[in-house]
């Protein structure tokens, strides 16, 4: 899933919502691309199958999305991106589908019908999509050039979750000693843009109710891939060249890359933080001492939408591209705060006092350079200063404020300070209430 409370992060070379390998000494990327490191993919008692019957890559797909070393993976001759064959269309997409459980091909071509255009596009940059019932967290994965998607999204039935692995997220522990919490919500007016589902539990759900959670998702994911392949080199890249190596071919144009040498992140103390949060290194003494204040103090001025930007250079591109394209394509505020963390044995979300936070954080000034450039490299298509001007601006919340009351007063002023219209249906409507996150927060 997109990044918990504590962010997401796998090896260098798995970009995903989890990431690349972070590094305080040295925020920029390498010099030279690594080969990559295997992710934990299907296991060989229960492998994936092509979705597509028709598809002319229905037979090479599994074996191609499931390789675990270079000299396992595909050439782009063999299974090209997407948008080197034509027009990127939705039925172009599902012959690239790889799935574990019937159910997930058929939910997926229905996600694929209710997204707009603008993310279908971006498919274009990748060779298959896999959702298997094991993939947590979701993940790019540059050596096969595929997503891999946790099903964690998109089950509607009891029936579809209880095939679904259970086993946690393996970065919820990471920061669990830090005096302070980040969080992250997507708003929509005056409610949460969509509602949480346990796993364990329950409850049933429709279409509606996962069409933005996953809007979010394959816009964090395929912000990775177009990263890379970035779209005015689809059709020319070496096809002879497994996915990684033709990637570092043009390796000086990723956004990443650019975006690095160009508007670089300056806050070391956010890089620290990040190796503890997403790598899970072992926190020192100082950052153990550090308050949710002092985070704030240390990224509100610096380019980063969220402390995930500082897992990796990769991350802050994803980051950028997917809160900015949620405000344009759906009008959601992503909401980022840093909360101190209460003392009391059975606190309630207002027991989470509010170091720092802000609502809209990507409409802030010091974004604007950096996000164009990822716009521009990622969705040439679309000129930058239309999502840019679009952007509401930021809503500073109260420090010193439990966390829920700092919620209310945003959707209370987003409300008096602009209409936003989404652009899309399918927006989860319900009452604002106090969400329950990965700390278990006992909520009122």
């Amino acid at each position: 899933m997109i990044r918990t409370i504590v962010g997401l992060s796998m090896a260098f070379i798995l970009t995903a919502c989890g990431g690349s390998g972070g590094s305080s000494s040295s925020p920029a990327i390498p010099s030279t691309p690594s080969t990559p490191t295997a992710p934990q993919l299907p296991t060989p008692d229960l492998s994936v199958a092509s979705y597509s019957l028709s598809s002319p890559y229905r037979d090479i797909l599994p074996s191609c999305v499931l390789a675990e070393t270079r000299a396992d993976a595909c050439t782009l001759n063999s299974l090209p991106l997407i948008g080197a064959q034509g027009p990127v269309t939705r039925e172009a997409v599902v012959e690239r589908l790889a799935i574990s459980h019937e159910w997930m091909g058929p939910r997926f071509e229905a996600l694929l019908d209710r997204l707009p255009d603008e993310i279908v596009q971006l498919f274009g940059a990748v060779s298959g999509v896999v959702i298997s019932y094991d993939i947590r967290p979701s993940f790019y994965w540059r050596l096969t050039n595929a997503i891999y998607l946790d099903p964690a999204d998109l089950w509607l039935t009891n029936e579809e979750k209880a095939t679904i692995l259970t086993d946690p997220d393996y970065r919820s522990g990471f920061g669990s000693a830090l005096k302070f919490l980040s969080i992250w919500d997507y708003m929509l007016g005056d409610n949460f843009a969509w509602e949480n589902y346990s796993l364990t539990g329950s409850e049933e759900r429709t279409l509606d109710d996962i069409i933005l959670t996953n809007a979010q998702l394959i816009l964090h994911e395929l912000a990775h891939a177009n990263d890379v392949f970035p779209p005015r080199y689809w059709t020319s890249l070496d096809t002879s060249k497994k996915p990684d190596l033709a990637a570092s071919d043009i390796y000086n144009r990723w956004a990443s890359v650019k975006l690095s040498n160009q508007y670089p992140l300056s806050s070391q103390l956010m890089y620290d933080v990040g190796e503890v949060l997403f790598q899970g290194v072992d926190a020192n003494e100082d950052i153990l001492a550090l308050t949710a204040t002092d985070l704030g103090i240390a990224m509100a001025p610096d380019g980063a939408n969220d402390d995930y930007n500082y897992a990796t250079v990769r991350e802050d591109v994803a980051m950028l591209f997917e809160e900015a394209m949620m405000s344009y394509l759906y009008g959601t505020d992503r909401v980022v705060a840093f909360l101190d963390r209460p003392t009391l044995d059975d606190p309630t979300c207002n027991d989470y006092i509010t170091g720092w936070g802000q609502r809209g954080r990507i409409g802030e000034p010091q974004m604007e350079p950096r996000l164009s450039l990822v716009l521009d490299h990622i969705f040439p298509q679309l000129a930058p200063s239309t999502v840019i001007d679009a952007l509401p601006p930021a809503i500073e919340l109260e420090s010193g404020e439990g966390y829920c009351n700092n919620l209310i007063a945003s959707a209370n002023e987003r409300g008096s300070m602009a209409n936003i219209i989404p652009k899309r249906d399918g927006v989860v409507k319900h009452k604002l209430y106090p969400r329950f996150h990965q700390d278990k927060l006992s909520l009122e």
